[in-house]
């Protein structure tokens, strides 16, 4: 009798923890059950991009991923395709037109000094080095499992590179992917090569 007992409140106390949890945190819903847009994109060459590698596609992978993390969506999937395709869905996001020009739009890196406003205030700067002055780049992880960005540049993006990391040792070079700062490392040396 007291098990019985003793296992009455244990489905009680479980019951209404559940009902707290389903109020406080609810479910998030997939694009199956709350509909949204399905939008399949296919790379294509361009002037700076003469052939879509997989290297081109991992690239344009996370550019889209980080756009679609900016509608603050849940259960967003962009996946590749085939060689030249990505899946992208978006639940909750059913204006195709708008989830098209959200996506659509080509990235953008640049790389940004410390200057001043007309008012004195601190301001990025653009220093004229950006996403056109690479030849390639790679995401890795080092030995302690950290997250690293490989760039290279062309011959021209190299010679701005070095000239910028020249000029600005001991402050900061910020690094802007579509207008957001990722981060603003300092530089303690000039890079060459």
């Amino acid at each position: 009798m007291k098990n019985k007992i003793l296992m009455f409140w244990f489905i009680v106390a479980i019951v209404i923890v559940s009902t707290i949890l389903i109020f406080v945190k609810p479910t998030k819903l997939g694009l199956d059950l709350v509909g949204g847009s399905r939008l399949i994109l296919e790379a294509e060459t361009t002037e700076t991009v003469a052939k879509i590698t997989p290297e081109v596609m991992s690239r344009l992978q996370f550019a889209i991923e980080q756009r679609v993390n900016k509608l603050g969506v849940a259960e967003t999937v962009v996946q590749q395709v085939g060689d030249k395709r990505l899946l992208i869905e978006i639940p909750n996001v059913t204006d195709l037109k708008e989830a098209k020009a959200f996506i659509g739009e080509t990235a953008q890196l640049e790389f940004k000094r410390e200057g001043k406003a007309p008012d004195g205030s601190p301001i990025w700067v653009s220093t004229g080095l950006t996403g056109r002055d690479l030849a390639k780049s790679d995401l890795t992880t080092d030995a302690s499992g950290q997250w690293v960005v490989g760039l290279e540049f062309n011959a021209e993006g190299a010679k701005k590179f070095a000239d910028l990391t020249k000029e600005l040792v001991g402050k900061p070079m910020a690094i802007f992917f579509d207008g957001d700062l990722i981060s603003a490392p300092n530089v303690n040396e000039a890079i060459y090569g």
